[in-house]
């Protein structure tokens, strides 16, 4: 962002993909899976990191429904200082309706310049490359792509910058 105009008005975006989950089989469904000590120390990470990217700054965070998806999102959450029962999470965002998470993004609550969408592969970063120019490949577990818009609304979303890629250390 080149100017403090941009500065005031920008939206964050911050998609952040599920921390490591236990491995697919043993009786569990893939919706069931929770997360490895791995994971859950992934989630932290990404917590941490979000916390770093807006301090104090009201944030909202919105999650799949699926049990690794919302435990990252809820450490991740608690972490920045907010209730991890608080968090709004849909099976769709699992499912990967695209149109459900785009009105979910442009429909986002004005009086926040933040959002966290906690989800699964390949939906984030296919949503990335569809939201941002510069849209990334894979993203790795823990991991966060940050895009910027532009804009002073969230309605006005559509077409933004990946800022930072956030990848947790292993």
């Amino acid at each position: 962002m080149s100017d403090s105009r941009s500065e005031q008005t920008a939206k964050h975006l911050y998609l952040v993909r599920h921390g490591e989950a236990q491995s697919h089989g043993g009786g569990v469904d893939d919706y069931d899976r929770v997360l490895t000590p791995r994971g859950i120390e992934e989630a932290r990470q990404a917590g941490n990191w979000l916390l770093e990217q807006f301090g104090g700054t009201p944030a909202i965070f919105t999650s799949s429904a699926a049990s690794r998806a919302l435990q990252t999102a809820r450490l991740a959450a608690e972490v920045c200082g907010v209730d991890g029962d608080s968090i709004a999470n849909s099976r769709k965002i699992y499912d990967a309706d695209f149109p459900f998470i785009t009105d979910l993004i442009l429909s986002s609550d004005e009086a926040t310049d933040h959002l966290v969408l906690a989800g699964h592969n390949p939906t984030l970063y296919l949503l990335a490359q569809y939201l941002a120019t510069n849209g990334p490949g894979d993203l790795s577990t823990g991991g966060i792509i940050h895009i910027v818009f532009d804009v002073p609304d969230w309605a006005s979303a559509v077409v933004g910058q990946v800022q930072t890629i956030f990848t947790p250390t292993r």
